[in-house]
């Protein structure tokens, strides 16, 4: 028998915890390259797979629990798919701050990027990785 689905209420807190956590990885290890040199790019890129890759086994054993109907490879293949859309916005994102505000200091530059992605993000997983019968 098929473990229940997670209820939908819960869903959004579980993605929000992991993400927090991924956060934290992520711009943590983002913000301390950027400030030993790494450019924002490499840095931000850096984090953001840091940040992924504990996601990734967090949201499907936990944030999206009950959607384990796709067998592991092929949601990791969709995820990596997902992470390099995720990581194309983000950079577009840094690339169009530095145009548009080049004053912009790393912080507010990375965090900016981190949210505008972290929320495509969101989509891509909820809608594709890891929901019933659709792939990436």
């Amino acid at each position: 028998m098929s473990k229940a689905r997670t209820p939908l209420n819960t869903q959004p807190i579980r993605y929000a915890i992991v993400t927090g956590l991924g956060l934290i990885i992520d711009l943590g290890l983002a913000l301390l390259l950027a400030r030993s040199g790494a450019s924002r790019p490499i840095a931000s890129a850096t984090g953001l797979l840091a940040g992924a890759t504990s996601n990734f086994f967090l949201h499907r054993s936990w944030t999206f629990e009950g959607d384990k109907v796709l067998p592991i490879l092929r949601q990791l293949s969709g995820f990596v798919l997902a992470l390099v859309l995720t990581m194309a916005i983000r950079l577009l994102t840094l690339t169009l701050i530095r145009h548009a505000l080049p004053a912009a200091g790393d912080a507010i530059a990375l965090i900016t990027a981190v949210c505008i992605s972290f929320i495509c993000n969101f989509l891509l997983l909820k809608r594709y990785v890891f929901a019933r019968g659709k792939t990436l």
